[in-house]
């Protein structure tokens, strides 16, 4: 019966099978082996106690269907005393050993990380591609209509940029062109969109621009962002502040990959070390103080910000960096929760843009988006 109580136990208990064959050290090995698995199930009965009375109560149609015994499958293994040391201890074999982490990141070399959705190749992804690149071009002609020009953020992946830090990961041939094919058609529609991938890949200090342990780009890399937006504006802008970003100290931070990194209380030898990023405010270049409440007390709105957690997420300061860059204020209407194309439709019907339709917008696309089915898209918080 206690074998049969979850893969890592299976695991340990062929462990223990194998090793009664060995030397007496061996045996020893594996008689404190199973001693320890024993105290764990014993003191984790009043938990797996616990976690029975949290599931309904099983009827005959739940118990025949099996959907009690899902529900309470994942409460009883979180309840059993060795479940922690256990997935702790397994992670550390995967990551020392073969250098893996838990599904949702790639681990590559000198402490960087990579989100295995850059790796992803879906069914039908040139498909996809082909439909988000026309839906781009239906929202450039939705605008141009409104007289509203678009310039579109093309972003790079980060597996892309930094190919010589993948390690033993191979990036997929069917990505190899998306970034180019995709730059090119906006630029055939003309749509404005800058080369982000060459104003990165060319500066002399390129491995400033993404962060290690996380998905999303570094201040750095929102601030070059947003000065080679700013030279390909497809107009002129009315300069109504001149805003100032300053440094205003730095910070460890531990990126949203690193939960992929199973640590737990051990420290793994070799592992990813937090970030250390700056930390950057923008305000209005003639006061003391950020004026948030002008923005919405004018009739007319420079410049709209629309996209994923690159934009709306404050650690990066890309709203600031453009605010500067563009000498105008800018309404940050992008969304951590979803991708960058539910966003825009949904920015485009509410009564922010009805009422204050701005002079201009922006839009961050993040490369692997767009072989993305919208259903992947969707899941609860973004992960870029």
């Amino acid at each position: 019966m206690l074998c049969n109580s979850g893969s890592h136990v299976l695991a340990l208990c062929s462990v223990f099978n194998e090793t009664l064959a060995g030397s007496v050290i061996s045996k020893l090995h594996a008689f404190f082996m199973i001693i320890f698995l024993l105290f764990g199930v014993a003191f984790s009965i009043p938990a797996a106690h616990q976690a029975v009375l949290s599931v309904a109560t099983p009827t005959y149609e739940s118990v025949i269907k099996g959907k009690w015994t899902a529900a309470l499958e994942p409460k009883l293994t979180e309840s059993l005393a060795f479940y922690g040391p256990s997935r702790d201890f397994w992670g550390l074999v995967d990551y020392v050993l073969f250098r893996e982490g838990r599904k949702g990141v790639l681990v590559g070399t000198n402490g960087w990380l990579f989100t295995d959705e850059e790796f992803a190749v879906w069914p039908n992804s040139q498909a996809q591609i082909e439909n988000h690149l026309k839906t781009i071009e239906d929202i450039h002609k939705k605008l141009k209509n409104k007289d509203i020009p678009l310039i579109v953020a093309l972003l790079p992946a980060k597996a892309r940029l930094y190919p010589e830090y993948l390690g033993k990961n191979k990036w997929p041939i069917a990505h190899a062109r998306t970034y180019g094919t995709a730059l090119d058609f906006l630029h055939t529609k003309s749509i404005p969109a800058p080369n982000l991938l060459d104003a990165f890949s060319r500066h002399p200090d390129k491995d400033r621009f993404f962060l290690k342990t996380d998905t999303h780009w570094a201040p750095d890399g929102a601030r070059l962002a947003a000065q080679a937006l700013a030279s390909a504006l497809p107009v002129s802008l009315p300069e109504k502040s001149g805003f100032k970003t300053r440094r205003t100290g730095e910070t460890d931070h531990s990126g949203d990959l690193m939960r992929y990194i199973p640590q737990g209380n051990i420290k793994i030898p070799g592992a990813p070390e937090p970030d250390k990023i700056g930390v950057f405010e923008t305000q209005k270049g003639n006061s003391g103080d950020a004026d948030t409440n002008a923005l919405f007390g004018e009739q007319t709105l420079p410049v709209a910000l629309v996209g994923t957690s690159y934009s709306a997420n404050d650690s990066w300061n890309f709203a600031g960096f453009l605010k500067e860059a563009l000498h105008s204020d800018v309404l940050n209407a992008a969304d951590e929760g979803r991708g960058p194309f539910v966003t825009m439709i949904d920015y485009l019907e509410s009564p922010a843009f009805r009422e204050t339709p701005p002079d201009l917008v922006i839009w961050e696309i993040p490369e692997r988006y767009l072989a993305m089915p919208e259903k992947e898209q969707q899941k609860g918080k973004e992960e870029d």
